[in-house]
C-alpha cells in the first residue's frame, strides 16, 4: 500500500501496488512493470495494466472501467508517477 496517486480530475485514484507487503517508507521508490496497481472503485477487477502506446508513451489502463492515462515511458517508479500525475491534475500531495 501507498498513499493514493491521482489518475484524473474526477477523483480517480491508484490505491495499491501489486507488490505484497512492501516497506511503506520505500513504496514510492518501487519500479512497476505491466501490473501497476488497483484502480480505486473498481474492486478486484480494477488492477491496472501498463501498455506501450507509442515510441515515447505508455498507457495505464483499467480493464474494468477502461480508464486510460498516458505517461512518458521514462516514468517507471511510483514516485515518478505520483509527481507526473499530481502535476498534470494539479493535485497537492
Amino acid at each position: 500500500m501507498f498513499d493514493p496517486i491521482p489518475l484524473g480530475k474526477n477523483g480517480e485514484r491508484l490505491v495499491e501496488n501489486g507488490v505484497q507487503n512492501p516497506p511503506r517508507e520505500n513504496s514510492d521508490k518501487l519500479e512497476f512493470n505491466c501490473s501497476v496497481g488497483l484502480h480505486d472503485g473498481c474492486g478486484d477487477d480494477g488492477y491496472m495494466e501498463m501498455k506501450s502506446v507509442s515510441a515515447t508513451h505508455n498507457a495505464i489502463i483499467c480493464p474494468s472501467c477502461y480508464l486510460r492515462v498516458t505517461i512518458f515511458k521514462s516514468v517507471n517508479t511510483y514516485e515518478a508517477l505520483r509527481k507526473c500525475l499530481e502535476d498534470r491534475f494539479q493535485v497537492s500531495a
